[in-house]
């Protein structure tokens, strides 16, 4: 185990103080949450990178497809 000293200004460790947050239990809540949180936006920025580099679709290759499926729907529609 590991024991953390903080230096907080005096309004705010009140305030934290009667809130309940300057208790153990809650500030390991509050940790293991942050650390979760932290962990979870590194995961999206890293999908966010991954879904950058994808190769994308150019505009008439969008059009084509468009075009492919309603052709599709079109077949369908006059079986």
């Amino acid at each position: 185990m590991v024991q953390i000293l903080l230096n907080l200004p005096e309004e705010l460790a009140e305030q934290a103080a009667a809130a309940g947050i300057l208790e153990e239990d809650k500030m390991r809540a509050l940790i293991s949450a942050e650390v979760e949180r932290q962990a979870k936006i590194s995961r999206l920025f890293e999908s966010m990178k991954k879904l950058q580099q994808t190769n994308t679709l150019s505009q008439e290759e969008i059009d084509a497809e468009i075009e492919a499926y309603r052709a599709e729907q079109r077949t369908a529609a006059k079986k």
